[in-house]
């Protein structure tokens, strides 16, 4: 079948993971933003210190930059990784500002394995794990949603790149 016709299929990391990476970045921003402020009323009775943080003040609205751009970042390198997966390969591409692509064919994987952590469980999302002995490495797909699906259906086109090779290679004996 030529590449062209395959059905692709493209998958993310689970917005679950993305919008779990911001509450987190949220919540250790303002704990940190009232230790600093509380911190400095224990130690400086001073009030021209204590206004520094309040709002509008340029600590405040250094803190508020940063996590703007930690907001940003976390956002790109979430989008940045990206899976294609078709019935005769599976394409892992990362990458924020230069794509690095790399191709695993299927007649290469030898095993799929399905990781669920707890909240996994809960939310519908997994890691599947593939093994290419040909190329002694591991490819992981982190994160990815529907992942006890996505294992079946890769189960099945690694099953049958397998099939394709035992009867071609019965047919050339």
């Amino acid at each position: 079948m030529p590449p062209s016709s395959q059905n692709k299929q493209f998958y993310r990391q689970s917005i679950v993971i993305l919008v779990t990476k911001l509450i987190i970045l949220e919540v250790t921003m303002i704990l940190f933003t009232k230790a600093l402020y509380y911190g400095a009323t224990i130690l400086s009775n001073t009030p021209d210190f204590v206004e520094w943080f309040a709002e509008g003040n340029s600590i405040y609205w250094t803190l508020r930059l940063i996590e703007i751009i930690a907001i940003v970042w976390i956002t790109l390198f979430w989008a940045s990784k990206r899976y294609e997966i078709t019935s005769q390969r599976v394409v892992v591409t990362k990458g924020v500002f230069v794509d690095q692509e790399n191709v695993y064919l299927m007649n290469n994987i030898e095993n799929v394995k399905l990781y669920r952590p707890f909240l996994g469980m809960i939310f519908g999302y997994g890691n599947i794990k593939l093994y290419a002995p040909t190329l002694n490495e591991y490819v992981c797909l982190d994160y990815v949603p529907d992942a006890r699906n996505l294992a079946k259906r890769l189960t099945k086109y690694v099953s049958a790149h397998k099939k394709n090779v035992n009867i071609m290679s019965s047919k050339s004996k």
